[in-house]
């Protein structure tokens, strides 16, 4: 899957339109848009709401749906203002600010109370735990470095519990 002969601008279109009918796309898109529409759509299932955000990459270019239910859900409208493509590793770095922009997970953490480690079994029956997630925690900044600005990431495990009554907790490191 090459993203690099795409002509900017255009490449969101293209996705929108390989979405809504994938046999038009190239094979390796018609094949990997149909799962990762299937995967979306089962965590909507399995959550009972869409993700913040979707993406696929290969480490080359990167694809970044700003909201998966319109790109995904049935019907959805496929607009591709929501369809976010960096044609280039080069265009990523370039572009890294709105990168971690459209990549910002905070509404999750907002919604997640965060309990220590020896207090989860206190607040949740583990009988109620429907999900667990394993994942990281990314928090991005900018430093000023010898007169540029350097993005920063800091990186810590993070884990969320979810129980049946649809409430998160985030286990505090």
């Amino acid at each position: 899957m090459c993203c690099s002969q795409w002509v900017d601008g255009e490449a969101s279109a293209l996705m929108s339109k390989w979405l809504a009918d994938p046999d038009t796309a190239p094979a390796s898109w018609n094949e990997c848009l149909p799962s990762l529409r299937d995967y979306v759509q089962s965590v909507a299932l399995r959550t009972g709401r869409f993700p913040v955000r979707t993406a696929i990459t290969d480490g080359n270019w990167l694809v970044i749906f700003e909201r998966p239910e319109n790109s995904f859900a049935p019907g959805g409208d496929l607009k591709p203002d929501y369809i976010h493509v960096f044609m280039s590793a080069d265009e990523i770095i370039e572009r890294y600010n709105r990168v971690f922009e459209l990549l910002d997970q905070r509404e999750v953490s907002r919604k997640a109370k965060e309990l220590p480690p020896g207090a989860i079994r206190g607040a949740v029956d583990p009988d109620r735990v429907v999900s667990l997630l394993r994942g990281l925690r990314l928090r991005y900044t900018r430093s000023e470095t010898v007169g540029h600005l350097v993005p920063t990431i800091t990186v810590m495990a993070a884990v969320l519990l979810r129980s049946d009554t649809g409430s998160w907790l985030k286990v505090a490191h």
